[in-house]
């Protein structure tokens, strides 16, 4: 415990605790020196959760395991970290959460993860990452959150590197625009709930992805390079819930476009360049709550555009240029909100 607090005394590390991971008696200390903690009325392993800024380190300190033994978060930054190993994480077996936050890592052992058998959420952000290793999460089994974000160095991800996690529920990549997935990559998630990739210029979800997240229930691929919406998509996506593809260059959709899509309570298709709607295009979409058709190129709303979607509660409709609007929107029942403020309607 004493080299942690010299480090922490001379400067070059800053952290926070939290008594507990979760419960009632869950609550965070900033700590200011060594006195004070050691004069505090609790020890330090008791501390559940641990942020710590290596504001002047260029490594991470290895003896957080042994100075917090019992620490179930822990999230890390420091921009001048420009590598990590194994030994930053031993006698770290109940970890259950990890984030590296501003670090700049151009890339990680594929070792690194192996002594955090607990490991259930994972977080990289604002690194200058450029691969990742297969075997990352060889030892992972119970990881349920995987979330890259803001990894603007990052060209791609090994079809291996999730053959060890089955159990994952939550798929996270975000600004990643150098990132390339093959259209074929190998990604299987039986158990996956929530998957969301945007600003990551992709023109399409990997296949096996499609074939095997039976539980998918939120798809956000919002801010890519998506075109069209192809039909092994919409049949293998059927039993979704939310789907958002905001600011995606569809131009127009197709009449039969989300015709699989029974289950969906939200759909969002804001800034997409839409010009048009076919008339029966929502037809289907009979528990439909939420619709985002926001900053597009819609100049009408035909008679019987929403005539099937009698649960909707909310419909954006803002930024558009309507000069024709059929619909009466006194049928929606169930309606509690309507946005329709546009670029110069009428």
């Amino acid at each position: 415990m004493l080299k942690f607090f010299e480090l922490f005394n001379r400067g070059y590390i800053d952290f926070s605790c939290s008594h507990s991971f979760s419960g009632p008696f869950n609550r965070n200390v900033k700590i200011s020196s060594t006195p004070e903690f050691e004069n505090s009325s609790w020890n330090a392993d008791k501390v559940g959760g641990l942020l710590i800024n290596f504001g002047r380190s260029t490594q991470i300190f290895s003896g957080i395991g042994k100075t917090f033994i019992n620490l179930k978060k822990l999230i890390i930054t420091g921009s001048l970290i420009k590598f990590i190993k194994r030994s930053d994480f031993t006698d770290l077996s109940e970890l259950k959460e990890l984030r590296l936050s501003y670090v700049e890592i151009p890339f990680i052992p594929e070792d690194t993860l192996f002594d955090l058998p607990a490991l259930e959420k994972f977080k990289i952000s604002g690194s200058t990452l450029q691969r990742l290793p297969g075997n990352l999460f060889l030892f992972s089994s119970n990881l349920i959150e995987f979330d890259l974000d803001s990894n603007y160095e990052l060209t791609k991800i090994p079809d291996e590197l999730f053959k060890n996690i089955q159990n994952l529920k939550k798929l996270t990549i975000r600004k990643s625009s150098r990132l390339k997935i093959v259209k074929k990559s190998s990604w299987n998630f039986p158990e996956l709930e929530e998957f969301q990739i945007k600003f990551s210029n992709i023109e399409n979800v990997p296949e096996n992805l499609i074939m095997s997240s039976k539980k998918l229930k939120r798809l956000n691929l919002s801010n890519n390079k998506i075109k069209t919406l192809e039909r092994n998509f919409k049949s293998n996506f059927a039993q979704l819930g939310d789907l958002m593809l905001d600011g995606n260059p569809l131009n127009e959709l197709t009449q039969d476009a989300f015709d699989e899509f029974l289950f969906l309570k939200k759909l969002s298709l804001r800034d997409c360049n839409l010009k048009s709607l076919p008339e029966n295009i929502f037809d289907s979409l009979t528990e439909l709550e939420e619709l985002d058709l926001g900053n597009n190129e819609l100049t009408a709303l035909t008679e019987n555009i929403f005539a099937k979607n009698l649960k909707l509660k909310k419909i954006e409709l803002d930024g558009n240029k309507f000069k024709k609007i059929e619909f009466d929107f006194t049928k929606l029942q169930e309606i509690e909100s309507i946005s329709l403020r546009g670029k110069d309607c009428i």
